[in-house]
């Protein structure tokens, strides 16, 4: 049984030259500082949010804490 791997021709590479390289690297570069750009702004969006969210969280626990003399649990959570 002949091996498949060496019966298949070798893959076809591209030849490019230095100057179309170091132009292909500058444009990689810089799509990788946009994109880089973008994440660092989604992660500080989604910090605010974050934050916002924890605070309306807070919020909500505090008064139900209150009505049940500090416990922290609702009157549906204790079944009373």
């Amino acid at each position: 049984e002949p091996d498949l791997r060496s019966s298949r021709p070798p893959p076809k590479t591209m030849a490019v030259a230095p100057d179309a390289f170091d132009f292909l690297l500058t444009q990689l570069a810089s799509v990788h500082r946009m994109e880089v750009g973008r994440a660092s702004e989604a992660a500080k969006r989604l910090s605010k949010e974050n934050e916002v969210l924890s605070n309306e969280i807070r919020a909500l626990k505090n008064p139900a804490a209150a009505v049940n003399g500090g416990r922290g649990s609702s009157v549906m959570e204790t079944g009373k």
